[in-house]
């Protein structure tokens, strides 16, 4: 299975078509097809060759929570530990999975519990939501017809809300919320504590209106907060808070696919700011950058990693520009 994970920021830099394997790997003689000077404009084609960095951990050492009885916590299901990101295995969207320490139980009440995880995707908001129904929400009324054939079809939903507002309800208020955007598929393992959910790139809801246009393959995804929380497992009647949840913040960006940036430099480095390429996140990159330089650097990165811990997730070699 092709995986892909989160970010922490450090960047580590090669010489000409050396690499460096932290996590990632640029190959020699695949990063660079041209790199050509035209007055001050550089263009360049190339593909980035990147190591599946393999399930991706989100650890729970950025775990924080205020819901101090583990036994509460433990008999409603909301004792979380880690979380994980993986690519799907035909590689068409993401698995975000919320892993607990305990077994979750067979039954619960209905909106006695739910699991968010919120991100950003270029410049827009996601959440996606888990709950054993979604009758008491406020955006139930939204999509009426849809939530109740949710309803009707099994006890878990796996929903995707977007428009993220800290004022949803009303003007001035302390309460977040999100706007329905589809339900999508997913997986609840009671045995093994896991709540998981899959988002399809570029999501489409029931009737094929594109939904989540800024989640791509080739764009990173970072850490977003709802009512102050980012990965979390919620003890909650229709609204959850950090008195209610164990929760995981702090972490840093999760790339998809090969996510490619180009910056110029010297043959010691980057001297510019790297610059995000729009991909579609299979490796090949094309483009021009302008400005002074010798040589073009390219960052390649994969995966999810923690600055001076582990597997990094990116890369960078520098090339001589003709």
């Amino acid at each position: 299975m092709r995986t892909r994970a989160l970010f922490a920021a450090g960047l580590a830099a090669a010489l000409s078509l050396s690499t460096l394997a932290f996590g990632v790997t640029v190959a020699e003689g695949d990063t660079v097809v041209s790199a050509a000077r035209d007055g001050d404009t550089v263009a360049f084609s190339g593909f980035a060759n990147t190591v599946d960095p393999g399930r991706s951990k989100i650890p729970g050492d950025f775990f924080r929570t205020d819901f101090s009885d583990a036994t509460v916590a433990d008999a409603i299901g909301i004792d979380l530990q880690d979380a994980f990101v993986e690519e799907l295995e035909d590689g068409s969207g993401l698995r975000f999975t919320w892993q607990m320490a305990t077994a979750l139980p067979v039954d619960g009440v209905p909106e006695a519990v739910r699991y968010n995880w919120a991100f950003q995707a270029g410049d827009q908001t996601y959440q996606l939501q888990v709950k054993r129904s979604n009758l008491l929400n406020i955006s139930t009324a939204e999509a009426p017809i849809d939530h109740v054939t949710e309803f009707t079809e099994g006890d878990w939903f796996f929903q995707l809300r977007g428009a993220c507002t800290p004022a949803y309800l009303v003007p001035g208020s302390p309460v977040a919320g999100c706007y329905h955007l589809g339900f999508f598929d997913g997986a609840v393992d009671t045995a093994a504590g896991t709540v998981s959910m899959d988002l399809p790139y570029e999501a489409e809801d029931a009737i094929g209106r594109l939904v989540a246009g800024t989640f791509q393959r080739g764009t990173p995804i970072t850490e977003s907060q709802s009512a102050n929380m980012s990965i979390t497992a919620s003890g909650q009647a229709v609204v959850s808070n950090t008195l209610t949840s164990q929760f995981i913040n702090g972490w840093g960006t999760y790339y998809p696919g090969t996510v490619v940036s180009v910056a110029l430099g010297d043959a010691q480095g980057p001297t510019g700011t790297y610059v995000l390429l729009d991909t579609d996140g299979d490796g090949s990159f094309a483009g021009s950058i302008d400005g002074a330089g010798t040589h073009l650097w390219v960052q390649a990165c994969s995966g999810y990693g923690i600055p001076g811990f582990g597997p990094q997730p990116c890369s960078a070699s520098g090339h001589e520009i003709g």
